[in-house]
């Protein structure tokens, strides 16, 4: 009988093991295919829209991009906007306003209107006192998530970015390009990194380092890329908009 209870306790032992060891790659890969699904959601949602309505949507995005400019402030972690109406811009009932795809670690996730501790549990935030991604010389347009965040890889390979690598920006019907052009570990409040830039188009990932510290912040800041293919995908959206 004794024999029997230590078997069964053993047994229970090993799988209650075997569930904590698996736990990461279990909840890493429910969580991937939901951000998955809600990429896919959003993709959905945008094919049902006219083109006049999403022309509309990127030049409310331009307009509050030029909004922030005429303002003349630094760069802010603040989870508030300064210019009204930032939820309603490009703006979904969930919140999404695109996705970010970073092929060179295997990155796809939705970004988020904000950066509250709710969006940062979903995916990638944006910051609300920076430029909304739709591209444009002068924007900056900042975004973060957590690094070492229990059940889901947010932006833990970041890191893994050289020069060179190209990230990509999903809004509505365009793809907006980034060549990663700097990296840097900073103090949390170093903000050099972030300003705008007048004669630059750009984007910068900003998260928690090293992983279990989280004492600095590391930045990955790319530049606006544009291949022949992807110049002749704009050219044909100026088309569309005019």
């Amino acid at each position: 009988m004794k024999l029997k209870i230590l078997l069964i306790c053993s047994i229970v032992l090993l799988i209650a093991s075997l569930a904590i060891g698996l736990y990461p790659s279990i909840s890493n890969y429910v969580n991937s295919k939901y951000a998955e699904s809600t990429i896919d959601d959003y993709s959905d949602t945008v094919d049902t829209l006219d083109d006049d309505t999403k022309n509309k949507m990127i030049l409310d995005a331009e307009n509050y991009n030029d909004q922030l400019k005429n303002q003349d402030g630094e760069f802010s972690y603040s989870t508030q906007s300064s210019v009204t109406g930032y939820d309603d811009v490009l703006g979904f009932n969930d919140g999404i306003l695109g996705y970010l795809d970073i092929p060179k670690i295997d990155l796809y996730l939705p970004i988020y209107h904000g950066s509250n501790g709710e969006v940062l549990s979903k995916g990638v935030a944006h910051l609300p006192n920076t430029a909304l991604p739709v591209g444009g010389k002068g924007n900056h347009c900042v975004l973060a998530a957590h690094t070492g965040y229990v059940g889901q890889i947010f932006f833990d390979n970041i890191d893994k970015l050289k020069t060179g690598d190209l990230m990509y920006i999903k809004i509505l019907d365009y793809t907006f390009a980034y060549k990663v052009t700097e990296k840097h570990i900073v103090k949390p409040d170093d903000i050099s990194h972030c300003q705008a830039v007048r004669d630059k188009d750009l984007i910068s990932l900003v998260t928690c380092y090293p992983y279990g510290q989280n004492s600095h912040r590391l930045i990955v800041t790319g530049e606006r890329y544009e291949s022949a293919e992807n110049k002749t995908a704009s050219a044909d959206s100026d088309t569309q908009k005019n």
